[in-house]
């Protein structure tokens, strides 16, 4: 460890070197402000321009509308390949979620009634057995958790202590 210190300049307390961020243009080494006063001084300044800098981006984008959309559709050929990428990835995931949550709201309102588990346990998960399709999501099954992680083929560790 090191046992420099510097005096913040604006709270004047006296602190180790390792709570100022490091600048090669400063005679020390380090900034002027230990890292806490920079993250008040950041969060306030945050706080009395957030306002002002949504009204400017809004402002700009009513006033170069066309302009906005030809660069973002130039970035969008530019750059095909990975969004579409991306997108595949979030397609495969999209329909799991939307089966999870149309169940999730027809439990919560009563249009499906949670079961207990064939073990005898009522902490149960909802199992997709036929998948995950627009038909599917309330052909579920209520498993424990032990009983749902075997009915997709993963291994069950008891963790005891």
């Amino acid at each position: 460890m090191t046992d420099k210190v510097k005096i913040c300049a604006n709270c004047r307390k006296i602190k180790s070197v390792l709570e100022f961020h490091k600048d090669s243009q400063q005679t020390s080494g380090y900034k002027p402000y230990c890292k806490i006063c920079v993250s008040i001084r950041r969060k306030a300044q945050y706080e009395r321009y957030r306002q002002r800098e949504l009204c400017t981006t809004r402002s700009y984008y009513q006033a170069n509308r066309v302009k906005v959309k030809i660069r973002i559709n130039k970035y969008y050929q530019a750059n095909k390949k990975e969004i579409m990428k991306k997108l595949k990835i979030h397609e495969s995931t999209t329909g799991k979620w939307q089966a999870r949550q149309k169940l999730r709201n027809a439990v919560a309102a009563g249009k499906i009634l949670k079961g207990a588990c064939f073990c005898g346990e009522i902490k149960v998960n909802a199992h997709h057995y036929l998948g995950y399709k627009n038909d599917n999501w309330k052909d579920v099954i209520w498993l424990c958790t032990t009983h749902h992680l075997r009915a997709h083929g993963k291994e069950v560790v008891y963790v005891t202590g």
